[in-house]
């Protein structure tokens, strides 16, 4: 259709023949930034490194979190649990689906307290854990506000059992 008509669509899906398509949003002309061109939803299993070396193993029948990727925004929700571990030393890491885009004057860096922790006997009632991210680091960090302080210390291996949960949802730019 052109001039001043919609389009309708009654009988099934709008597709694109070839790869690497996508829809100008907003806008009366192509411009790059308005171009949705990205739409993904699927599932991940992540890994949980320390820092310094060692890592927690996820349970194999709890080990999969959800993610919606939207043109450069993704949304990753769900919960895991952990129940072994091997030699953890460090800050606790998780793997995301995408690596976080590198933007310019610490757009890239942020805390989030998008995850709660839980059955982690070991942990803090003084500090409450957070997620920290950070351009093109593959990690997701945790770190622990401690209240009264707002200080920003690691959240590692002595704050949790070697069994845990971790209940999660937040979003980052790749």
């Amino acid at each position: 259709a052109t001039g001043q008509s919609d389009i309708e669509v009654t009988g099934g899906n709008i597709f694109f023949g070839t790869a690497s398509k996508g829809v100008y949003l907003g806008v009366t002309s192509a411009v790059a930034a308005n171009l949705l061109d990205d739409y993904e939803e699927g599932t991940y299993n992540p890994t949980m490194p320390n820092a310094t070396s060692g890592s927690f193993t996820v349970t194999a029948s709890y080990n999969t979190l959800a993610y919606t990727k939207i043109g450069q925004l993704v949304t990753v929700t769900g919960s895991i649990n952990v129940d072994a571990e091997s030699s953890p030393n460090g800050q606790i890491q998780m793997s995301l689906p995408f690596t976080p885009a590198a933007l310019a004057e610490g757009s890239d860096a942020y805390y989030n307290n998008g995850c709660v922790p839980y059955n982690h006997a070991d942990a803090s009632t003084n500090a409450s854990p957070v997620l920290y991210l950070q351009g093109s680091n593959a990690n997701v960090l945790f770190y622990q506000i401690t209240h009264g302080t707002g200080a920003a210390g690691t959240f590692d291996q002595t704050d949790v059992d070697t069994s845990f949960g971790i209940s999660l949802m937040f979003q980052y730019i790749t």
